[in-house]
């Protein structure tokens, strides 16, 4: 081989390592910073119907006469639909990226809050006001998010994933707050065409001049290199083992957490508690949720991801078996806010993130929506199954027990999650325009 033949073999090579490893976390945030950022307001928006839910219980129950069972409804309902809806969605982002889905769902989903002030003593009206609040908050929904950071991020994409979606961590301590003041102050109804106005006037605006994503798998677009993803197959995702343990898992944690989220408040409120002492109680579990969100990116993408995931899955049984202590040490409230933060912030990224190593962005859309989907499905039962219990025994104690139970289960299939592939360094990124379709 000649001196030139070899030199170009060697610029070859050096191209294609490049290509293979992109730059290094400082080129990845660069780039990647404003769809992180705005992320992080579009998740903070996807949950204001689920934290603020503790604190409507009592004023709605007081005029309508509801059991809270019937209240919870609301939310059963739209978790139900949205299990069905985000396997849809998640089809419509790997077609059209996530930018165009979250635009719709902004609007939808801060119009369907905004009925929920319309409501009269027709308790099908309730119902049905919630599945108008579903059809926006389908298309809200982790997929969005953690395709968008997929397609940004390879090195630190685990970083990157807690940062976008530490926005239920501020939402889990700004909005109990919010919602009680708001009630005192305006009333329940006006509450609620308030956390709609944060939709409609802040985070709509910033995701149609900032979210913008660079994806190299949107076919028609002249300024985009068409690469293919990596990845599975959406028919391999479903087959593999791991994909039905992480389903699993995530179901049985779900179904646990969100009732514990849901009913916090009451439950502290049961044992004398005002209404603004428990919603400032909820602050320290936005504050631990954040913690525990950002310290599982870190460690995700410098220690064994199994391993984190073990621990994050760990967490919340020590803090149902801590609520179980409540009624005899009060004090202890501060610190079951503080493990469920830390248990909430950290198991959601790492889900996201398994989901991104273990099957790739070919067809993530699709197998994570589902796993979304699980986590719709676990969230209607969840609360509802917590407000049946409160009825029927009067208390909130046989449901505590449950949850640590659940919890336990959630573990199992965890441990039992199999090798990761190597660390996949691809990542889809546009090679001439800042401005894409996604």
């Amino acid at each position: 081989m000649s001196a030139e033949s070899s030199c170009e073999a060697e610029a070859v090579t050096a191209r294609a390592m490049k290509d293979r490893h992109p730059p290094l976390p400082h080129g990845e945030w660069r780039n990647g910073w404003p769809v992180v950022a705005t992320s992080v307001l579009g998740v903070a928006l996807s949950v204001v119907h689920f934290y603020s839910l503790g604190v409507f219980l009592e004023p709605i129950q007081r005029e309508f006469g509801w059991t809270r069972a019937q209240i919870t409804g609301g939310f059963a309902i739209y978790s139900i639909l949205t299990t069905v809806g985000s396997v849809v969605v998640g089809t419509f982002v790997d077609r059209v990226g996530p930018r165009r889905v979250a635009l719709v769902g902004a609007i939808l989903y801060s119009a369907g809050l905004a009925s929920l002030a319309t409501a009269d003593g027709n308790i099908w009206g309730w119902w049905m006001r919630w599945a108008f609040l579903a059809a926006g908050g389908s298309c809200l929904t982790a997929t969005v998010w953690s395709t968008a950071i997929g397609a940004a991020f390879s090195r630190h994409r685990g970083l990157a994933i807690a940062i976008a979606l530490s926005g239920t961590a501020i939402a889990s301590g700004v909005y109990p707050l919010t919602a009680g003041l708001m009630i005192e102050a305006f009333g329940w109804r006006m509450a609620y065409v308030g956390l709609a106005s944060f939709g409609l006037l802040i985070v709509l605006p910033v995701l149609f001049l900032f979210f913008r994503i660079h994806r190299a798998d949107v076919a028609g677009d002249p300024t985009e290199t068409i690469v293919p993803l990596s990845g599975v197959s959406f028919p391999e995702g479903v087959r593999s083992a791991n994909y039905r343990r992480l389903l699993i898992a995530t179901f049985l944690f779900t179904l646990a957490i969100t009732a514990l989220h849901i009913h916090f408040v009451p439950i502290l409120m049961g044992s004398g508690w005002t209404t603004q002492e428990a919603a400032g109680m909820a602050i320290m579990i936005g504050i631990s949720m954040v913690v525990g969100r950002v310290s599982a990116g870190v460690l995700i993408d410098r220690f064994n991801p199994l391993m984190i995931a073990i621990g994050a899955f760990m967490l919340p049984i020590f803090a149902s078996g801590t609520l179980i202590l409540l009624p005899t040490y009060p004090a202890l409230a501060i610190v079951v806010a503080i493990l469920l933060g830390l248990s909430s912030g950290s198991e959601v990224d790492v889900v996201g993130y398994l989901a991104t190593r273990f099957f790739g962005l070919k067809s993530f859309g699709r197998l994570f929506g589902i796993i979304t989907g699980g986590w719709a499905l676990a969230s209607s039962i969840g609360p509802v199954a917590g407000s049946f219990s409160y009825d029927a025994f009067g208390s909130y104690e046989v449901m505590v027990w449950s949850t640590l139970a659940m919890f336990v289960l959630a573990l199992i299939p965890i441990l039992r999650l199999r090798r990761l592939p190597a660390l996949d360094y691809y990542r889809a990124t546009s090679s001439t325009s800042d401005t894409n379709r996604a």
